[in-house]
């Protein structure tokens, strides 16, 4: 699925690079938060394409890219909680 979408392959590297941060390497913590950032630049600008074609060709890249994104949010949310 992240084949076709730029935004849920960045999604997806972001939370790998998180998951990688906290596991081996904090360093990679500003890789993540990078990649973070371009996901949801790319997210916004499929989202800003949407009056102007046809959705439902890539609806599941964007509604996965979401939560995908949500996920790395929780996953942040929590550890600064646990502090």
């Amino acid at each position: 699925m992240a084949d076709g979408s730029i935004c849920l392959s960045y999604a997806l590297c972001a939370f790998s690079a998180m998951i990688y941060s906290v596991q081996v390497a904090p360093k990679a913590r500003e890789v993540a938060f990078y990649l973070y950032s371009m996901a949801v630049k790319e997210l916004h600008s499929e989202l800003a394409q949407l009056e102007t074609r046809d959705i439902r060709h890539n609806i599941n890249e964007i509604v996965a890219t979401a939560l995908e994104l949500a996920a790395m949010d929780v996953h942040r949310l929590n550890r600064s909680s646990n502090r």
